[in-house]
């Protein structure tokens, strides 16, 4: 049964409905002294809604409405009241009858072409939605509507090609391009995949058209250019995200180690990371839970970056002087360092996830587009600290 707030709108529009039928058919009745029919349908229209089957009830009053410029918008509305509740069919046959109509002026004729289209994709009839967005999308009064609409489906089909297609036909917006970067992307992903590294490449550097800089463009070429030996072109394109968004330290901490230390020197990636927080101080406590989730407890700044922490992350240090491994104004030693670190790595590879910045949804893996909201490159690296864990850290 539908909602109070459902029933009063539908009970708003059948009020309509009849107000029209009577208005209008009630004189054509009387000039044609046919009136019965008429009053037998509004009766037994009025029998369902007292019957407490306002559907039953729309049916009828529906049927007794003619369809023509007039009365098109309060089809419209019950289409869309239908889909909204789920029942998909009943807005179907709906909007199918106004196509119909050979009458019906062009605007509302595409106008019902659209609705039909999100019925069926609301159906999940993805290849009947798209038939009909592509038609409206190559002439009709809602080009932009039913090309935002192919897109998404093209999406869902992982149809990368023509989702690029489709995007630039929206606008050159910046917005558009970093989108459409994403899909060369996958189909990169999609040819590495084949073992084909040629076509690969060739993907990703469509991906950069236009001055585009995508992290995970980036990263893949990154990866490439050292399973190709080039170390240099890997530490340009790894220091260079690290530089920009050092929430992504998480996922190539270990390559970006690898490349500094072997292409300038042994200690490089330490000095590396002492440049970033000298440039951005507030950083050391992220940079420090990262160290303790890759177990490299040796470097200085861990010592610097988890005093830090410990300072502006009250519940925790409180936590931990309930435990007694850190009493009140105590400074750090060795002894305690070694303590908290093993304790607080452990704890930090249980909370470590990926937060969409958009809706906040929560992952345990890194989508570029949010499995949430569907927005491209919104969920960052995201750790966070549960007191519920703590304990953990004292066995």
């Amino acid at each position: 049964m539908p909602t109070d707030s459902l029933t009063f709108l539908i009970l708003l529009m059948i009020a309509a409905a009849c107000g029209w039928a009577v208005a209008r058919f009630g004189v054509r009745s009387e000039r044609r002294k046919k009136s019965a029919p008429l009053s037998a349908d509004y009766l037994k229209g009025v029998h369902f809604l007292l019957e407490d089957n306002p559907d039953k009830a729309i049916e009828v009053f529906v049927a007794m409405m003619e369809v023509d410029n007039e009365t098109v918008e309060t089809h419209f509305a019950l289409g869309s009241l239908f889909r909204r509740r789920g029942e998909v069919d009943r807005a179907i046959r709906i909007h199918q009858n106004l196509i119909a109509r050979p009458n019906l002026a062009k605007s509302y004729r595409d106008q019902a072409l659209y609705a039909l289209a999100e019925d069926y994709l609301r159906a999940g009839l993805l290849d009947r939605a798209e038939g009909l967005f592509e038609k409206l999308a190559n002439n009709s009064t809602r080009q932009a509507g039913a090309t935002e609409k192919l897109v998404s489906i093209y999406e869902l089909q992982n149809d990368w090609e023509k989702a690029i297609a489709a995007r630039r036909k929206l606008s050159a917006q910046p917005e558009n391009e970093r989108i459409a970067a994403h899909y060369f992307c996958e189909l990169a992903e999609e040819a590495l995949e084949r073992g084909d590294l040629t076509a690969a490449r060739g993907q990703l550097k469509s991906a950069q058209a236009g001055g585009t800089w995508l992290h995970r463009g980036a990263m893949m070429r990154a990866s490439m250019a050292i399973d190709a030996g080039d170390l240099k072109t890997a530490r340009k394109l790894y220091t260079r995200i690290a530089e920009e968004d050092a929430r992504f330290l998480l996922e190539i901490w270990g390559k970006l180690k690898h490349v500094l230390d072997n292409v300038r020197g042994d200690r490089n990636f330490e000095r590396f990371l002492d440049r970033l927080v000298q440039r951005t101080p507030s950083i050391a406590p992220w940079l420090t839970q990262v160290a303790l989730i890759h177990e490299q407890t040796e470097l200085p700044l861990v010592r610097r970056g988890l005093a830090q922490w410990l300072d502006n992350d009250a519940t925790l240090r409180e936590a931990l002087t309930s435990m007694g491994m850190l009493t009140a104004g105590q400074d750090i030693d060795e002894h305690t360092l070694e303590r908290l670190c093993a304790g607080l790595g452990v704890l930090l590879s249980r909370r470590a996830n990926y937060l969409c910045e958009a809706c906040g949804y929560v992952s345990e893996q890194l989508y570029w587009q949010c499995p949430g909201c569907r927005r491209w490159d919104s969920i960052r690296p995201h750790l966070t600290s549960n007191p519920e864990l703590f304990p953990s850290l004292a066995s």
